[in-house]
């Protein structure tokens, strides 16, 4: 990491951390005898835009966690991720399998007043044509006659 990514990252550390700082400052080294600081790490996290996987990182760069015990404490974070994922898609197999539709659709640009009348003076210009229309402006041949008029 180079000497402007890590003031970076102290920054935004510091700006974001607050008044937790001087505590994760003062705590002893995390391991498996004080559970690593879980309940801490998920409180500052909880309270700050911190997540636990980048508290435990600045634990580490700290010396107040062990390279070892980073990793498994960064494994573990991996593992219940990948168990949600997993559940998750679970879930929707489960729905699916039901019949039930899953709602949320392919979120759709939505057409500026510019480039609508953009492609108007291209079709009355002869430029594009219909299908062109229709194309550029996501819209079905039936709905043509609502923006060319």
């Amino acid at each position: 990491m180079s000497s402007i990514e890590r003031w970076c990252n102290d920054f935004a550390y510091y700006f974001l951390v607050g008044e937790y700082g001087e505590m994760l400052k003062s705590i002893e080294p995390a391991n498996a005898s004080n559970d690593y600081h879980f309940d801490l790490i998920k409180t500052v996290s909880e309270n700050t835009h911190l997540s636990q996987i980048a508290l435990f990182t600045r634990l580490l760069f700290k010396n107040q966690i062990s390279q070892s015990n980073y990793n498994k404490v960064r494994d573990d974070f991996e593992e219940q991720f990948k168990k949600f994922q997993e559940e998750k898609e679970r879930e929707k197999e489960l729905q699916k399998e039901k019949g039930i539709k899953i709602r949320g659709s392919v979120a759709q640009p939505i057409s500026s007043p510019l480039f609508i009348s953009t492609i108007q003076a291209a079709f009355y210009e002869g430029i594009i044509n219909e299908y062109d229309v229709c194309k550029k402006l996501n819209i079905k041949p039936e709905k043509l006659d609502k923006y060319i008029q």
